[in-house]
């Protein structure tokens, strides 16, 4: 890809606020100076295994850009390649990388975190400075020197200056008003001015010489945070802490190692207790959270952790409940959960009337009433046995003649009979023939007769008579 003398320069200028996306293609080698420069709306870049060099200025401003990954490769980063990214929150920076020019990644507001491998061996000044909230870097092992002002007003709150450094540049870390604890290597022998300028909250320096060697370090005027704090001197270990727990969570094991002595290990093993920190439901799981003994070595903490682990309860029904409304036409069947009484089910299913023995003139018939089935096969049919039905004649009796063929639609609508007797002729029953007969009691009907849904709707009391011809 060419180089540019400025954003103005490139071939895409006149459009720029319009690209959102930039794909270098596979075979390009670097990306040439000011190529992207000023692309404020590029959200993503996407570069080839190919490329070995960023230019300088090459995605300055690019200011809508959140992560970046370089590829293994890249050698170099060049001058404000990346200088007010303020949106750039995180940057993978590759193995192969050697230098990081001047003002490479100066005004990228949101980065949080830098790593760098063993191969950085320069970083240029103003680096990183104004990364507000770069909290955490780590720096490589190769390097001999921080230059000035390569992270001013960061917001480092800890920082290990590697062996092999002899010499921190003016107002490098100046400005870093959380750091609180700055580990300096042997190898240190000048601090220049204002290196850690207003670092107000610096408490704590780590040196691993011997206090008559720190006092030999050259510190510059400035520095008065530095030279104020607690200077720890003599061997420096840097623990790193980890926690081991049992498969059957017992007992966890926690062991320190020093990052700079390998062979220094602490290892302490401590029992658990255990928890039921939130009760399992009918439908949900618990909670059981187990957690460590204290430790005595006073540099392992406490452990806890929570799982999921105690099996949901299931419901445990109750007897259903059966519950007739007052006309009988309804039932409501319910049955709760013994764990939780606000856990129940309910459904109602309508009736039907059933003839068991059809009256006579003289003696009583005797009929039941039957549930539906219930959709829930948990619920079971209700029957109200041995209801009677008076003797014929007891009621007012509406006996139809002979010729009658067609009971029509609403033909005895409300009618005060309490029965009625169908001659063996009639062959047809209209929808609603006998609606709103709330008196009637008993109808006779001949066999063979279709008997609509709805020709009794509104005849609650009714019980129905098929006889044979």
């Amino acid at each position: 890809m060419s180089n540019y003398t400025s954003s103005s320069g490139t071939p895409w200028e006149a459009r720029k606020s319009s690209i959102k996306t930039v794909i270098v293609n596979a075979g390009a080698t670097t990306i040439g100076d000011y190529a992207f420069n000023g692309c404020s709306n590029v959200t993503s870049i996407s570069l080839p295994d190919s490329i070995r060099t960023i230019g300088s200025h090459s995605l300055s401003g690019c200011a809508n850009i959140k992560t970046i990954s370089l590829p293994n490769g890249i050698t170099s980063i060049g001058n404000y390649s990346f200088y007010n990214c303020d949106k750039l929150t995180e940057v993978t920076l590759p193995e192969t990388l050697e230098t990081i020019d001047r003002e490479a990644f100066s005004s990228c507001d949101a980065l949080s975190s830098v790593i760098m491998s063993d191969n950085v061996t320069t970083i240029g000044n103003y680096a990183f400075e104004y990364c507000y909230n770069l909290s955490s870097v780590r720096l490589s092992n190769s390097l001999t020197s921080i230059p000035s002002n390569a992270f001013i007003s960061c917001g480092l709150d800890e920082i290990t200056i590697p062996e092999g450094v002899t010499s921190i540049g003016q107002s490098a870390f100046s400005g870093n008003s959380s750091l609180t604890t700055l580990y300096l290597p042997s190898t240190i022998e000048n601090i220049n001015s204002d290196a850690f300028g207003s670092c107000n909250n610096l408490a704590d320096v780590y040196y691993p010489g011997t206090q008559a060697e720190a006092e030999q370090i050259l510190i510059g005027t400035g520095n008065t945070y530095l030279t104020g704090a607690a200077w720890h001197c003599g061997p420096l270990h840097i623990w790193n802490v980890t926690y081991t727990w049992a498969p059957d969570y017992s007992e966890v094991t926690a062991t320190r190692t020093c990052s700079l002595h390998a062979d220094e290990t602490e290892t302490e093993t401590a029992s658990v207790s255990s928890e039921v920190t939130k009760p399992a439901t009918c439908e949900a799981k618990g909670e059981t959270t187990y957690t460590s003994a204290a430790f005595e070595n006073t540099a392992f903490t406490v452990q806890t952790k929570t799982f999921e682990d105690v099996p949901a309860l299931g419901h445990e029904w109750g007897t259903p409940k059966y519950v007739w409304n007052d006309d009988n036409s309804e039932v409501t069947a319910t049955r709760v959960c013994a764990h939780d009484s606000k856990h129940e089910e309910t459904e109602v299913v309508g009736t039907r009337k059933e003839l068991i023995t059809a009256p006579t003139e003289k003696e009583a018939g005797a009929y039941q009433i039957s549930t539906k089935t219930f959709a829930n096969p948990a619920f079971e049919v209700q029957t109200i046995a041995d209801l009677p039905i008076p003797a014929l004649e007891t009621m007012s009796i509406l006996k139809l003649p002979a010729s009658v063929k067609t009971i029509e639609t609403e033909a005895f609508e409300d009618i005060a009979a309490e029965a009625i007797i169908l001659p063996d002729g009639c062959t047809t029953i209209e929808p609603k023939a006998f609606v709103n007969c709330k008196h009637l009691l008993y109808i006779r009907i001949p066999a063979g007769v279709e008997i609509p849904d709805d020709a009794f709707a509104g005849c609650p009391k009714v019980v129905v008579s098929v006889s044979s011809k």
